[in-house]
């Protein structure tokens, strides 16, 4: 299998995948659909589903992971591979994201390059200084080094 081009995408910012009006969100919906693979969870697919469950818009992230199933590009993370995963008393202890984040974090932890587009601070700096993960998380697509091959 290729290396897959994989980023998780939290539900704080796919919602706005429905209607973008950031030139630099296009594009990287566009990079999505041709090259990026989703991670995925089935507790993030649940969110997404709860918060574009109406939306029409062909850029819609459920419109995304159809398309990521049709071509076999969907990353997806099993419950038996989040529940092999476990936090420290440590990375509980220094954890800034809810606990309702946590498996999120897990599937992050999971994905081949580790990197991650959200609105939450609390979670992007957990991914970014979390000893384990040290990845990459941003607000905008443009902050992220997601077109990069690694």
């Amino acid at each position: 299998m290729p290396k897959l081009k994989d980023i998780f995408v939290d539900t704080n910012l796919a919602k706005n995948f429905c209607n973008p009006i950031d030139p630099e969100l296009r594009e990287f919906i566009r990079w999505l659909f041709f090259q990026g693979a989703l991670v995925v969870t089935n507790k993030i697919i649940v969110e997404y589903n709860d918060s574009c469950r109406d939306a029409k818009s062909r850029s819609s992230i459920l419109v995304i992971i159809a398309h990521q199933t049709r071509i076999n590009r969907l990353l997806k993370i099993t419950n038996a591979q989040l529940k092999a995963v476990t936090f420290t008393k440590r990375e509980l202890r220094v954890i800034r994201c809810n606990a309702k984040d946590h498996e999120h974090l897990k599937a992050v932890m999971l994905s081949r390059r580790k990197m991650a587009l959200t609105e939450d601070n609390n979670f992007a700096y957990d991914v970014q200084n979390l000893t384990r993960i040290r990845g990459f998380a941003a607000r905008h697509p443009q902050d992220l080094p997601y077109r990069a091959k690694m």
